[in-house]
């Protein structure tokens, strides 16, 4: 018999960034569909295998015709309407039995039947039939930006880790069409959140809402905040765990949904540049601001995390620095709304001295965000001179966007206040100020020229190290979203 190929299939190769390049094949490119070869009713002439002349699928089917149960689980998919329909029954017993063969042609390479290695193929798709509840793992690929490492553990129950072909091929059609961007195909890396469970039927995972987003910005403004790097996300991937609810060929059973998570630049050829890497270093502070921001309750942090993550996916700059000024404010405002613009200003600056991860002088810092403010004020009111202050030039005569500079300012304000909570309240940062930091900081002062002087103050101030989340902190809530234990 002539067996055809899968239709939809995908090659996967790199771009000079090594970042991943997804193509959709065409003709019998793909691999052979042996479901193909089975016909409920074999056409004249023809090699077909006519499942009606095999006893054992009539028997499944008189089975399952007999089953309430099994009949409602398998009907689902087509509404209630159709559930006493003997028809729609055959046509999906006939798709489970035959998916599970092809399956196993597959991942064993041959026809020879051995019940041993069929059975936990089957069991995969017997859970993802009758179980309540199936585990998973969430899994959130990360667009153009490199890892020099193939794993590494975020925390006891999150990691970064490096997609196989398998899993590129498995996502390409996830999430609608790709004929217009390789936007999405542009990762090396995925987040995976482990021990997720959601509630059968599936269907929910093709919503956006079914994943814990909460906790993949609040890891993508950790990597915003110790790298700056433009990075996101367009898609939502769900592994399972020991359960399937259909295959294709030997690729994992993913299912998931698409999003927009990323700025609009990334579609004008985005994935033909350069990108940035993260060593481990680097992902080890990436998991520590992680877990400090996990278990971070104030709203003023929650408020400012998303403010920095929409700096980060805007198309217009007004926007973008509008963000930032919320952000900033949110974090260091108080009830007074006298001489804002001052108070922050001498804020930013005083937490310049605590730190110098900044690499400005406080006076400088004192400067710039005046200037800021003074150019978001423009922007906001349509004055025309507001494209003479798109720039700031800071100390040696460089030259940077007023725009980027008020998102890093977020970035470090961010930083300082995970590392050192007593500084948000803003009374303590007025307090220390007043009193020169001359109790309770071991920070080194900075320079005129921005650098820091270690010699001048003793030990850089070490940043206070948040507590990794454990999978016992992690609940799952009746709608199938994760949620920490006590929110």
């Amino acid at each position: 018999t002539v067996i055809s190929h899968y239709h939809s299939w995908y090659s996967v190769g790199r771009w000079e960034n090594g970042m991943a390049s997804i193509h959709e094949e065409f003709g019998l490119q793909g691999p052979t569909n042996y479901a193909d070869a089975f016909k409920r009713t074999a056409q004249p002439g023809q090699w077909d295998i006519p499942l009606g002349e095999l006893s054992a699928f009539d028997q499944l089917h008189q089975y399952l015709s007999g089953c309430d149960y099994l009949r409602a689980k398998l009907l689902h998919p087509f509404g209630a309407a159709q559930v006493g329909d003997l028809d729609y029954l055959q046509m999906r017993t006939d798709n489970f039995a035959l998916n599970l063969i092809d399956r196993y042609m597959h991942i064993h390479k041959g026809t020879t039947y051995q019940e041993g290695r069929l059975l936990p193929l089957y069991l995969e798709l017997e859970r993802g039939l009758i179980n309540d509840h199936l585990p998973l793992d969430v899994v959130v690929p990360i667009l153009f930006l490199a890892f020099d490492f193939d794993s590494f553990a975020l925390d006891d129950d999150a990691s970064i880790e490096r997609l196989s072909t398998d899993v590129h091929m498995a996502r390409a059609g996830i999430g609608g069409a790709w004929d217009n961007t390789p936007v999405r195909a542009a990762v090396s890396h995925a987040l995976r959140i482990t021990g997720y469970t959601v509630p059968n039927p599936t269907d929910l995972l093709s919503q956006a809402a079914a994943y814990p987003i909460e906790r993949i910005d609040q890891f993508f403004a950790a990597i915003r905040i110790v790298k700056g790097a433009e990075t996101g996300y367009s898609q939502l991937l769900a592994m399972p765990d020991q359960w399937a609810d259909r295959y294709q060929a030997w690729l994992p059973p993913i299912r998931g949904t698409s999003t927009r998570a990323y700025p609009p630049s990334f579609e004008m050829h985005r994935w033909l540049q350069p990108v940035e890497t993260i060593g481990v270093g680097e992902a080890e502070r990436v998991a520590t601001v992680f877990s400090s921001l996990q278990v971070t309750k104030e709203n003023k942090i929650r408020i400012a995390l998303k403010r920095l993550n929409r700096c980060y996916v805007r198309a217009d700059e007004e926007d973008t620095i509008i963000d930032a000024a919320i952000g900033l404010e949110a974090l260091l405002a108080d009830d007074s709304k006298e001489g804002i613009v001052h108070r922050l200003a001498m804020r930013i600056a005083a937490l310049a001295r605590v730190s110098p991860a900044l690499r400005l002088a406080p006076p400088d810092v004192f400067r710039t965000v005046k200037q800021i403010y003074d150019y978001r004020s423009r922007l906001v009111h349509g004055d025309s001179s507001a494209s003479k202050r798109r720039e700031i030039t800071l100390p040696g005569g460089a030259r940077e966007r007023t725009v980027d500079l008020a998102v890093r300012y977020l970035r470090f304000v961010l930083e300082v206040l995970l590392d050192r909570p007593e500084y948000r309240k803003p009374d303590k940062i007025d307090e220390d100020l007043l009193a020169g930091f001359e109790a309770g900081s071991d920070a080194s002062p900075v320079k005129n020229d921005g650098s820091s002087d270690p010699a001048a103050s003793g030990n850089a101030a070490q940043p206070a190290v948040a507590p990794r989340r454990s999978r016992r902190d992690i609940v799952v809530s009746s709608g199938g979203r994760a949620r920490a234990a006590g929110s």
